[in-house]
């Protein structure tokens, strides 16, 4: 693919993560332009996110991490949007984060799943499910 098809490919995706990540949080996403000039991530947002959008056959999974970790401010969480194209059998999306960010996610998200498994437990053994 020639760089600037290459380059268009990638704008269009990170407008589309952009308009996604505004319709989910409501805060205004927007693509970085001249990013490559003044550094910082692929999005601009109020959000604490640095945010790399990668698409294409063959991702540097690392690269791209890391370049969201150097783009990252004080605060804000890197990770990697990833759309990765397979021939044939359409793009598969994922999101890279680094284990230091997942595992707080992870343990928070199973503490509120935890207690609601107590609700319910407490509501059937009072008799309270209807």
């Amino acid at each position: 693919m020639s760089g600037r098809k290459s380059r268009d490919k990638g704008a269009t995706w990170e407008r589309e993560v952009a308009r996604l990540l505004t319709s989910i949080t409501g805060f205004e996403c927007s693509r970085r332009l001249r990013q490559y000039q003044v550094g910082g991530s692929d999005i601009e947002t109020e959000l604490p996110l640095a945010i790399e959008c990668k698409t294409g056959y063959r991702i540097s999974v690392k690269g791209a991490l890391d370049q969201a970790s150097k783009g990252a401010e004080t605060g804000e969480m890197p990770f990697v949007w990833v759309k990765q194209n397979n021939k044939g059998k359409g793009p598969s999306r994922y999101i890279v984060i680094k284990e230091e960010y997942f595992l707080p996610m992870l343990i928070s998200h199973l503490r509120k799943w935890l207690i609601e498994v107590a609700e319910i437990e407490r509501e059937f053994v009072d008799g309270d499910l209807n």
